[in-house]
């Protein structure tokens, strides 16, 4: 499945391939990104504006994929929720859906993906304590510790599998990266699944930084965007979920 990113209206389309191997879902979903601005994909109605994909994901089949109208989706952060609608397209061949899901969400998560990032910036590579990030990422118990908990324990549970693509992308793509390199234990202590996600959050810097050298519609991206762009680059390679 493809990861389409479209910066701006009028801009060109970006699609990152990757192989196969691995059986489709009945639902795919392609990335398109509106901007971090949820208030303005509601003004703007920018479910509307989801490009209509060439291709099926799940089949292959080309030019017969039709509209199949909109869902409801609840993204939040610590102040408060919206409701948007969520663009679905239909192949007329196998009968299978895919969305065009806006690139402040993940797949599956209600927060928007830079209240994620915060969470596991402070936990995993600040290395606060709970106490901590409760603090600096949480407003009158939202979101709350235990959902917290669960994007850091979901990021460990995925993160080698994760990991291991990220370094193979960039010694295909990029063998100067200083990731590509032995590397030693880092500070976070002894559990190689923690030692993983930590990994995997700096990779993700390399990754987007070479990213930025081939296609200019990333041209805005930054460091506040790189778990949103992870996300959607590995959802392209059908690696599941991150967090």
């Amino acid at each position: 499945m493809p990861l389409i990113l479209k910066k701006g209206e009028g801009a060109a389309t970006l699609k990152l391939d990757q192989p196969g191997g691995r059986l489709p879902t009945k639902n795919m979903v392609i990335v398109v990104a509106f901007g971090p601005e949820i208030q303005t994909y509601i003004e703007n109605e920018g479910h509307k504006a989801c490009p209509r994909p060439v291709g099926c994901g799940h089949c292959g089949a080309v030019g017969r994929m039709v509209g199949h109208g909109s869902y409801r989706r609840k993204p939040k952060d610590q102040e408060r929720a919206w409701w948007i609608r969520v663009r679905r397209w239909l192949c007329q061949v196998c009968r299978r859906t895919t969305s065009c899901l806006p690139s402040f969400l993940l797949p599956w998560r209600h927060y928007r993906v830079g209240v994620i990032q915060g969470v596991l910036v402070r936990r995993l590579e600040v290395e606060g304590s709970w106490a901590e990030v409760v603090a600096g990422c949480s407003q009158q118990g939202v979101p709350a510790l235990r959902t917290m908990q669960r994007w850091v324990g979901a990021l460990a549970d995925q993160a080698t599998d994760w990991l291991l693509a990220v370094l193979a992308e960039l010694a295909h793509q990029d063998n100067k990266s200083p990731w590509l390199e032995p590397r030693g234990p880092t500070a976070l202590g002894t559990s190689p699944t923690l030692t993983a996600a930590h990994s995997l959050l700096l990779a993700s810097l390399d990754l987007l930084a070479w990213a930025k050298s081939r296609w200019r519609e990333l041209a805005g991206y930054g460091v506040a965007d790189r778990l949103a762009f992870l996300g959607h680059w590995g959802h392209g390679r059908r690696l599941g979920r991150l967090v």
